[in-house]
């Protein structure tokens, strides 16, 4: 069991790197609002989600979800609308730029936070194609035996490496925050949104 953890973890690792989705971009705006322990919080709640969704490519859910028509298109097409959504919401919105802590309670935060890392994930079914590739491509090296337990194994592996690489990030940039003036965040925040916001209509563009 430990050999898919550990290509499970390096795969989810690897996955989160980019910053080109939601989940990147909110965990990166939590960290330059200094809010590390939300950022954690809610990349917690997304790595969930998308370890739900490895499991259901492992148990060949994609093939259901391709037999139903336009479900690709339609999945495809909120995946983008989150997309465009969060990149307006990085770029008009004045709360996305304010620094500073919420005056909400530790506990309730963190419920909350949970919460919505985990929805943001979950109403992105276009993971379970993507993983359902990965596996696929595993299993033609016989890269493990695909069992039950191995098949959790992976997919905890899974959530626990997405989790390891926004720890790091979000580490590094509470090491150099102070280098960083407030102006400059704001800069990066509404670049970010731009490029979300590009993103999500050349995605949009591509299934027209």
């Amino acid at each position: 069991m430990l050999f898919p953890f550990g290509i499970g973890g390096l795969l989810g690792f690897l996955g989160a790197i980019p910053v080109a989705g939601p989940v990147s971009a909110l965990v990166l705006r939590y960290g330059f609002k200094k809010q590390i322990q939300r950022g954690l919080t809610f990349a917690a709640g997304a790595a969930i989600a998308e370890s739900v969704y490895v499991l259901l490519a492992f148990f060949g859910f994609n093939f259901i979800f391709s037999s139903i028509p336009y479900f690709e298109t339609v999945s495809k097409a909120l995946a983008s609308l989150i997309l465009i959504g969060l990149g307006s919401y990085f770029v008009f919105s004045k709360s996305a730029h304010a620094i500073g802590q919420s005056s909400v309670s530790t506990e309730e935060r963190n419920r909350k936070e949970f919460v919505i890392g985990f929805m943001v994930s979950i109403l992105n079914p276009t993971l379970i194609a993507s993983w359902a590739t990965i596996i696929t491509t595993l299993s033609t090296y016989h890269s493990f035996e695909y069992s039950m337990s191995n098949s959790i194994s992976f997919s905890v592996g899974v959530a626990i490496g997405i989790v390891s690489w926004f720890s790091i990030m979000l580490l590094l940039i509470r090491r150099n925050h102070n280098r960083l003036k407030v102006e400059w965040i704001k800069r990066l925040l509404m670049s970010l949104g731009s490029f979300l916001i590009i993103l999500g209509l050349f995605s949009i563009k591509r299934l027209l």
